[in-house]
């Protein structure tokens, strides 16, 4: 395990399969003997933050944002459904309060601590979701505290999912058991976010910080995407 920790953010658009990948690398580190602690099963099961003894107990925490408790819960049943009242300003101090939490929570004492932290999510989905939109700009979003905050402690490594938008579309159908009613879900919003993702000016947020990028294509069979997963974050770590 690296000394300072290691950090993986996964990001795409919806039904990229971003979470296949962080369980991909979460089954992968268990089954080699490594001690996971995986943060959503803490939230579904206590609906509270993991404890500072968890996470000085694990080797590899697994994540995602936003969070599905506090101001996550909110997020997730409210802020971001199609009929929702919140601006787009409002979505994204939401976001940026969660992600604040998080990290003071999870992320920074894992990193401090030389985890190695598998996050689904993260800054990137705001700079990609909401800068830009109803004139809140990239710098305001930049700008706001838990957005900053995840800036100065860049991941390591960001990993974007790729696929096309009508993959995504008929994976999103198929899903059970989702019931947010996400407004970025439709075909018009996963075009412009998988124009932004691939932009320029979204990577140059982070490699200015250090953070390396990787792209794995995601339209593959889901055993396929796993292994792939396995095998392009473990060549980071070597």
């Amino acid at each position: 395990m690296p000394a300072k920790g290691f950090h993986v953010i996964i990001d795409g658009i919806d039904g990229s399969g971003k979470s296949t990948i962080r369980d991909a690398l979460r089954d992968f580190f268990s089954a080699g003997g490594k001690r996971v602690l995986d943060v959503p099963s803490i939230w579904r099961e206590r609906g509270d933050y993991p404890t500072s003894e968890e996470i000085a107990a694990a080797d590899v925490v697994c994540t995602a944002e936003p969070s599905t408790v506090w101001v996550g819960k909110a997020i997730r049943a409210e802020i971001i459904r199609t009929d929702s009242a919140f601006s787009n300003r409002s979505t994204a101090q939401a976001f940026g309060l969660d992600r604040e939490i998080h990290y003071r929570k999870v992320v920074l004492p894992s990193r401090a601590a030389g985890k190695i932290v598998i996050q689904d999510r993260g800054v990137s989905s705001s700079i990609a979701y909401q800068a830009g939109r109803e004139d809140v700009s990239l710098e305001e979003v930049l700008a706001i505290p838990g957005n900053a905050l995840a800036l100065e402690h860049s991941p390591d490594l960001l990993v974007l999912a790729t696929l096309s938008v009508d993959t995504a579309l008929s994976r999103l159908a198929a899903r059970a058991g989702k019931h947010d009613d996400s407004r970025f879900e439709r075909r018009a919003d996963l075009e412009a976010l998988a124009e932004r993702y691939a932009a320029a000016w979204f990577r140059e947020v982070f490699t200015a910080g250090g953070t390396r990028i990787a792209e794995l294509s995601t339209e593959p069979d889901m055993a396929a995407v796993r292994a792939a997963s396995v095998a392009l974050v473990t060549s980071f770590l070597t």
